[in-house]
């Protein structure tokens, strides 16, 4: 209850870039002219469906209160997870609390339903179930426990790409002697679970016009080649991100609680458990990975940390002949002091809100037409949710734009077609950023074709010249 109570302020915060984007290509998902329907992003399917599921239900609402049913089922797995890791009786408290204060922080990116939230709770579904499969005696009954947690390794995967955390977890079990004679029994029936899912979602979204050729090229070669660019490319911004990142991992107490479990677990001389010490280990060293290799560096990435956070705050508390009581209390104010600071960057984000978009998305909603599309270059879907419009341009985000448009030949031809944009919303520079080189036809049909008529706090929205004759005044801003 804890975590949802730090959820709920977030209902009535305007939809983020994330959650409008996605909302955006979830609600016109059908055979179409891009990847999903009209629009192309490099995310895996099963994330559109739950979006489009949102969608059905209501909307923005309806997504909040499936973020908020993913907060609350990950606590009560984490919990389960730290019964089934350790032997002590604190662990299961010390395992969801530790989930409540990590979910639960802004720092984490709190508040923003997107692929990260949703797919933990199949990440801690795949590690509870590999665990209670190691204690399970009946043949039976630990294969069908690796046939869930299979089930949920792709889930998670087909949420968020490189959630592979539970497929990491079932390699550690499957190579140590912990599953003895049923190694490929428990194997099959985990690979089983996994297709399962796996072929029933391609289905989904062969249904809807969305090839797993295509999907291929989203999901794996896009992020080869938007890393390559991030690196060659990227602004300054970026490597700033990192720094507050890294930051973001200490002061939270992320980084502290890992320093105290790996000297913990060093110091632990017993045989048994050790697959899970492995599993840990292995757990954290690829969700740390995962958040470098992401590139962009975005807080919310660091909801990918929280499983192994959750693993290890459940062995720090297994018992030991020495030290034990030292160990717990030591971990016990280490979760106190990062709760402390979860609480304060609440009220900090109560007192200094991010800043959105909504001045402009009112603008275009007070000065457009029935029918209206735009394109905001590059970004920010949530203007265009905002202000309910479409965009006749496939990529709502600016990364795509960077790695599959780079001379913007796409938008030129958009430009100086009958199907351009009635509304074009620019920052001061234009078209031009880092990563893009609009000289050329873009540039012509960009100032052949649009005029602008109003800036807000550094956007600058532009018209087509197509309608002359109305008048549309300049924004006071």
């Amino acid at each position: 209850m804890i975590a949802l109570l730090a959820w709920l302020p977030t209902w009535w915060l305007p939809a983020s870039a994330d959650e409008s984007g996605f909302l955006m290509v979830a609600s016109q998902w059908h055979e179409g002219t891009s990847l999903y329907g009209d629009y192309w992003v490099d995310r895996p399917p099963l994330l559109i469906i739950l979006y489009a599921t949102a969608d059905a239900a209501g909307g923005l609402g309806a997504l909040r209160v499936l973020g908020c049913l993913a907060v609350f089922v990950s606590v009560i797995l984490a919990g389960l997870i730290g019964r089934l890791a350790s032997p002590a009786p604190g662990a299961p408290l010390a395992a969801a609390a530790t989930a409540t204060v990590f979910m639960g922080s802004p720092l984490f990116g709190r508040g923003v339903v997107n692929g990260e939230v949703l797919a933990l709770p199949f990440v801690l579904a795949g590690v509870a179930a590999l665990l209670a499969a190691r204690g399970e005696a009946r043949a039976g009954r630990s294969a069908v426990l690796w046939a869930a947690a299979g089930a949920a390794a792709a889930s998670a995967a087909l949420i968020k790409q490189n959630f592979l955390d539970v497929f990491f977890v079932a390699a550690v079990m499957l190579a140590l002697p912990v599953v003895g004679v049923l190694r490929a029994r428990v194997g099959a029936a985990f690979v089983l679970g996994a297709g399962l899912v796996l072929a029933l979602v391609l289905l989904v979204a062969s249904s809807r016009g969305t090839t797993p050729a295509e999907l291929w090229v989203a999901v794996v070669t896009f992020r080869i080649d938007a890393n390559q660019m991030i690196g060659s490319s990227a602004s300054s911004a970026t490597p700033l991100r990192a720094a507050r990142l890294g930051l973001v991992l200490v002061l939270s107490g992320a980084v502290p609680l890992l320093v105290l479990a790996a000297r913990r677990l060093v110091r632990s001389a017993a045989t048994d458990g050790l697959d899970i010490r492995i599993a840990a280990a292995i757990l954290v060293a690829w969700e740390v990975l995962s958040v470098a290799l992401g590139g962009s560096y975005w807080l919310h990435y660091l909801m990918g940390l929280v499983p192994g956070l959750v693993l290890v705050a459940a062995l720090v508390t297994v018992s030991s002949p020495i030290g034990s009581a030292v160990w717990q209390r030591t971990s016990t104010r280490l979760l106190t002091y990062s709760a402390v600071v979860s609480l304060g960057s609440l009220f900090w984000v109560a007192i200094f809100p991010a800043p959105t978009h909504e001045d402009v998305s009112a603008y275009l909603t007070a000065h457009g037409r029935t029918g209206d599309t735009a394109v905001v270059a590059f970004g920010k879907p949530d203007i265009l949710y905002g202000a309910g419009m479409s965009s006749p341009y496939p990529m709502l985000w600016s990364l795509p734009v960077r790695v599959l448009d780079p001379q913007l030949h796409q938008l030129a031809r958009l430009l100086g077609s009958h199907a351009r944009p009635t509304w074009l919303i620019t920052s001061r520079l234009g078209l031009a950023g880092w990563g893009l080189d609009p000289s050329g036809s873009a540039l012509t049909e960009f100032a052949d074709n649009y005029q602008r008529v109003a800036e807000f706090e550094g956007l600058v929205v532009y018209r087509t010249r197509v309608r002359q004759s109305d008048s549309v005044p300049e924004s006071p801003a």
